[in-house]
């Protein structure tokens, strides 16, 4: 008896390869591919440079109040965990996730086309941008939590967090080009209008349902019963490992460098215009886009922690690269390398995320971590700008270059059954359970 319950303890302990192979696993990742692009096209638009347009030339706004602008239209994804509660609990038109799918993008468009069709006076851009961001955030909570679940079931995490990455990367090269010739007050309307299109293939998106993608709705063992809001409220907040994504991607995002501060040294102090600006966030993602593909090999070789400590560090020394910028021509260089500095990081917290969200609750917990991170980002714009007055830009990336490396302090509280298998594999529930959520 001690032998066999042995030996079923070490089985429990060892991962499984549980990724379909063939062309099931083709149709898993294009299923997943296609539906990240769609989801970030329609949710970023063609808007951005837009706005910085707006709020600075239009409406003449001061960077601080600008920041406040920001954050005040970034209420509904500080408080996105509710819309994620929303989605874990009630799914419309019995069509589960693609019953979002189908809706949200509706409305998103609707939106656009109002904000198209009136004067950009304060108030009125302040409310329907709220609005618009309400809206995108119910579909990400929708998106990201079939992600996760799908994830979690066929042990992808790691290609996942890339496609989590690389996805909004190329959008926003196509978004930040094409809005950087939209963003002259001659365009500005146009550019909201074109937006509305853009959602409207997610709503197309819903009516594809692969069976590869969807398998995990189907397992008893997963979806065993309906839980009690009550009793799903404590298992959340018990799942001790969301706290580490938490904390980890608030530090991260929490950058008074970037944002408000970068924006204004770049366009003010530098002389670049605002297409010019829109090129060098290209050039960004360009250098993440193809540094992070390297993720693709190394989270199959590599177990996660080592990932995590290697991402931060490069996450460190990528902060202080802008003080190099003199010119125009070194932006878009500076802007690339930068790119290419974050993307080991960004990758690995992305995987941390989705190994750490509960089962069922993969929405509240995931846009829990998003909500945390737009807090910080936004909080940290505000601080960054504050910086940016008092002390310039170098004071600013410097508080950015802090707040970065106190990552360091956090990595080794990840749970161990977080980090402890590769890419394909899954550890046994038991021992997740026990690990995790500190089974009695």
């Amino acid at each position: 008896m001690t032998t066999s319950h042995t030996q079923s303890a070490r089985q429990s302990h060892e991962p499984r390869i549980v990724t379909p192979s063939g062309s099931q696993e083709f149709i898993l990742f294009a299923y997943t591919a296609v539906l990240l692009v769609v989801f970030n096209v329609a949710t970023a638009g063609l808007t951005g440079p837009a706005y910085q347009s707006i709020l600075q030339k239009g409406l003449n706004l001061k960077p601080t109040t600008q920041s406040i602008f920001g954050i005040v239209t970034d209420i509904p994804n500080i408080v996105g965990f509710l819309f994620g509660f929303l989605r874990d609990r009630w799914r419309p038109l019995n069509r589960g996730d693609r019953g979002y799918f189908l809706v949200v993008p509706l409305l998103m468009a609707g939106v656009n086309f109002m904000l198209a069709a009136g004067p950009f006076t304060y108030n009125r851009l302040l409310w329907l941008t709220i609005l618009a961001a309400s809206t995108g955030a119910l579909l990400g909570a929708a998106t990201n939590g079939l992600l996760t679940a799908i994830a979690q079931y066929n042990g992808t995490s790691g290609r996942f967090s890339v496609l989590l990455l690389v996805a909004p990367r190329l959008v926003s090269i196509f978004s930040n080009y094409f809005g950087g010739k939209l963003g002259d007050a001659a365009h500005q309307h146009l550019a909201f209008a074109l937006s509305g299109v853009l959602c409207l293939p997610m709503s197309a998106l819903s009516f594809w349902k692969p069976p590869v993608a969807f398998a995990h709705e189907n397992d008893p063992k997963i979806h065993a019963s309906v839980e009690e809001i009550r009793i799903a409220i404590r298992r959340l907040f018990r799942h001790r490992a969301i706290y580490m994504p938490v904390i980890v991607l608030s530090f991260w995002a929490f950058a008074p460098g970037w944002g408000t501060p970068l924006n204004v040294y770049l366009i003010k102090k530098i002389g670049l215009s605002e297409a010019s600006f829109g090129n060098v966030m290209a050039m960004l993602g360009v250098g993440t886009l193809v540094s992070s593909l390297g993720y693709v090999f190394l989270c199959k070789s590599l177990r996660l922690r080592p990932l995590l400590y290697w991402g931060t560090f490069l996450g460190v020394l990528g902060c202080p690269v802008f003080l190099l910028i003199h010119s125009p021509t070194q932006a878009y260089v500076v802007g690339f390398l930068a790119g290419v500095s974050l993307s080991i990081g960004l990758c690995s917290f992305n995987d941390l995320l989705i190994r750490c969200c509960p089962t069922d609750l993969e929405g509240v917990a995931f846009l829990l971590v998003l909500a945390a991170r737009s807090l910080a980002a936004d909080t940290s714009d505000i601080f960054g700008s504050w910086l940016y007055e008092k002390g310039g830009f170098g004071l600013a990336l410097a508080a950015t270059t802090l707040t970065t490396g106190a990552i360091f302090v956090v990595l080794p509280f990840i749970p161990h059954a977080v980090t402890a298998h590769r890419e394909g594999e899954r550890l046994s529930e038991t021992v997740v359970e026990q690990d995790i959520e500190g089974a009695n």
